[in-house]
């Protein structure tokens, strides 16, 4: 990878953090009730996902290169590429399997299980809202900045590093809304897991962006119809996250000896 998509890589970060800013601030004011209401609080998560792809967006325009933004955001629906119709299994059930085990567990084990977010009759509306949320994340995370990444550090560094990257990028919005040190600290090691599974999938999808968006949609709705992730549930969320680390753990076991650059992964597919 050249020097100035190092630059870019670092700019995407930079700027990413810095359009997220307002949406910390008023998180932050709506949830000590200084501005706002304590319920908007949450809904700044959702204006702050335009981050990603604002960042994204800005540093395609600078490049200069006609047609570079209607590509770029062209990948928002790059189904084609999934030619293995296979991975559309765990795009689609991986996340709900995982915190079904999960819930599992703590219904055998006898812990309280909290009211859910949402019925499961609210899928098809948080489908939809989650949807356009991924989007705009997933264009400047997958579609714009970790591939270059991958190239320059191979998968599991630059997945390690996004990652982080990530995690870090939720911290204030969830120190804001949940205070819980535990959860805090849990819900970032999942997140840090999850970008390991979203990278196994990228590779084995064509670097689909479309895959990408609709597997994080799902983590959102699973989220919100399933009980495990309840702030007054701290056990629901360390016996999730513990199934989420070790499924990622597995994942990179089997797959990363084996498929450590983009031309081994795509030449399988």
């Amino acid at each position: 990878m050249k020097l100035a998509s190092t630059k870019s890589s670092v700019n995407f970060f930079i700027i990413t953090f810095l359009l997220t800013l307002p949406g910390y601030v008023l998180c932050g004011l709506a949830s000590n009730n200084i501005f706002f209401s304590k319920e908007m609080a949450i809904s700044f998560i959702a204006l702050s996902a335009i981050a990603p792809i604002g960042a994204a967006l800005i540093l395609t325009h600078g490049e200069k290169k006609k047609g570079n933004i209607k590509k770029l955001l062209k990948r928002s629906f790059d189904y084609k590429k999934i030619t293995q119709k296979i991975w559309f299994l765990p795009i689609l059930f991986l996340l709900p399997l995982l915190f079904a085990i999960a819930l599992t567990i703590m219904i055998f084990t006898d812990y309280t299980i909290p009211v859910p977010m949402f019925p499961i009759t609210a899928i098809p509306v948080l489908f939809f809202s989650f949807f356009i949320m991924a989007l705009g994340e997933e264009i400047g995370w997958m579609g714009y900045v970790f591939k270059p990444m991958q190239n320059q550090l191979g998968t599991f560094k630059a997945t390690l590093l996004l990652g982080l990257i990530w995690a870090i990028w939720h911290i204030p919005f969830y120190i804001f809304l949940m205070g819980d040190p535990i959860f805090i600290i849990v819900q970032c090691l999942s997140l840090f897991s999850l970008r390991f599974i979203f990278v196994w999938i990228f590779n084995h999808t064509g670097e689909s962006v479309f895959a990408m968006i609709v597997f994080h949609t799902v983590y959102n709705v699973t989220n919100g119809v399933f009980p495990n992730y309840q702030v007054k549930s701290p056990a629901g969320v360390i016996i999730t996250t513990i199934i989420v680390f070790l499924t990622a753990l597995i994942i990179y076991l089997f797959w990363h000896p084996r498929r450590d650059t983009n031309k081994i992964m795509i030449k399988e597919i």
